[in-house]
């Protein structure tokens, strides 16, 4: 077939998804439109799959050399080779860009207006979030039909009032360490003799952020833009010159169980230690920190608990049993302790992360009855909702107060089916029915009126003792 003569320059840095979008845009079409229309299948392009970038490549006359500088491979089935550095798939952000770089791209690059503007490599991973030459946040563009990739042109002339408008609506930057650490090494440069240039740069900004979290305890981090760079720096700065520092850290954060579990997972290899993402050991460019931080586990328990690394697909936990089955935790926990798959005795909070084997806890829950949950299933339903009466629900917090117990407790009431809980999309608060909440205040304390009476619901159940009131 020939080759396309109407094409734009390909410039430095820029992604193929990008040029892709371009070139179909200088002939009127969409990308995935004028990929169908030639024969070769846009999303496929984006990924790398199959023959349809070789065969893109040879429509826009693109040679190897430069073919290979912007490829973004996969280095198993999670990860990809970004500018030399893996980085996990889920954390490239295909829509992100300045408005300044693509305002200058259309005042002086070249070709036709309205296809000058590109998207770099530069922008893809998650972690960066501004541009140091305009000190300008990164804003992510409008999706389309793909919010992972599409057609960049497409997703750029879809924002009203074009560039001008997100240059207008664009936040300024601070300087920061970390930002500045991540486009050197994205340009090939390892600054200073950090230790920390050891690691990939997923891993720093991994260990940045959860250290960051740890630090400040700013769990709504990832909110606001502004509190997301104070927390990669506070972070960075803490962990870039001292690696004993770190690793002092990382041991606190194991042994209490760390605000940084909602950055490396609720699922983990080391027991109750919230800290690893279990799904990190399968990918490329996280062996470095899956060290660190299984190490100083070992170093702050004495115990290495479980396998450095098991099927997640084998095996679950008590609380997705839970909600799976629709019964009470109590009643999982209790039926997998008779059939020996966690140990008896187990605390409460830490039996709900104990991995076990999928199928032997099945035949396990096989023989439970209706009579032995005593009628209540787990109140978790995750029925999402975007938005509520407030005259209706009860805050989980606030009904936490009202019984002067933990939010564990609550969360624990409603894993066993005593009351049952609303997920609202905005903020994900956990919300219950009003009703619900009040009768169980004005029935139930944690404190017995007599000497002697026995609690209705025990803290083997939630973690707290309730007596009828």
């Amino acid at each position: 077939m020939t080759r396309l003569s109407l094409v734009p320059p390909l410039n430095a840095w820029e992604t193929l998804a990008s040029y892709c979008s371009r070139v179909a845009a200088m002939h009127g079409y969409s990308a995935s439109e004028f990929g169908r229309m030639l024969g070769f299948n846009f999303a496929r392009v984006c990924d790398e799959k199959g023959d349809d970038l070789a065969y893109f490549a040879y429509l826009a006359n693109i040679d190897a050399q430069n073919l290979e500088l912007r490829r973004l491979p996969w280095l198993g089935k999670m990860s990809r080779r970004l500018l030399e550095e893996p980085v996990a798939a889920r954390s490239l952000a295909w829509g992100k860009i300045c408005p300044h770089c693509l305002a200058q791209d259309e005042a002086t690059g070249s070709g036709r207006r309205g296809c000058r503007a590109f998207a770099r490599l530069h922008w893809l991973p998650d972690f960066v979030l501004s541009c140091a030459e305009h000190e300008t946040v990164l804003v992510e563009l409008p999706s389309e039909r793909s919010p992972r990739q599409g057609d960049f042109i497409g997703r750029l002339n879809s924002f009203p009032g074009g560039i001008d408008a997100l240059r207008q609506a664009s936040a300024f930057a601070s300087p920061s360490k970390f930002q500045q650490y991540c486009l050197a090494r994205l340009n090939g440069h390892f600054p200073g003799e950090t230790w920390v240039n050891r690691l990939s740069l997923q891993e720093a900004s991994l260990l940045a952020y959860g250290v960051g979290l740890a630090v400040t305890g700013d769990l709504d981090s990832f909110r606001s833009i502004e509190s997301k760079f104070r927390v990669y720096d506070v972070g960075f700065t803490r962990i870039v010159e001292n690696e004993d520092e770190c690793n002092q850290l990382l041991r606190t954060m194991v042994t209490k169980r760390a605000a940084t579990s909602q950055i490396f997972g609720p699922r983990t290899h080391l027991g109750p230690f919230n800290i690893c993402h279990g799904d990190l050991f399968n990918r490329a460019g996280f062996e470095n920190v899956i060290e660190m931080v299984w190490k100083a586990a070992i170093d702050a328990t004495g115990l290495e608990l479980f396998p450095r690394a098991h099927s997640m697909l084998s095996e679950t936990t008590l609380t997705s049993l839970s909600r799976a089955y629709q019964m009470p935790f109590s009643v999982v926990r209790q039926s997998l302790e008779k059939a020996g798959l966690i140990p008896e005795g187990t605390e409460r909070w830490r039996a709900g992360t104990v991995p076990v084997d999928k199928d032997l806890a099945a035949a396990a829950l096989c023989s439970v009855s209706q009579s032995d949950c005593g009628g209540r299933i787990s109140g978790w339903k995750y029925r999402a909702i975007p938005y509520y009466d407030d005259l209706n629900v009860m805050d989980a917090m606030e009904l936490a107060e009202k019984l002067d117990v933990s939010l564990p407790v609550i969360s624990a009431l409603i894993s066993d089916g005593y009351l049952s809980a609303l997920e609202v999309l905005r903020g994900r608060k956990i919300l219950v029915s009003k009703v619900d909440a009040e009768n169980f205040v004005s029935r139930h304390s944690t404190h017995p009126r007599h000497e002697g009476d026995l609690p209705v619901i025990t803290e083997y159940e939630v973690g707290a003792n309730f007596y009828l009131l």
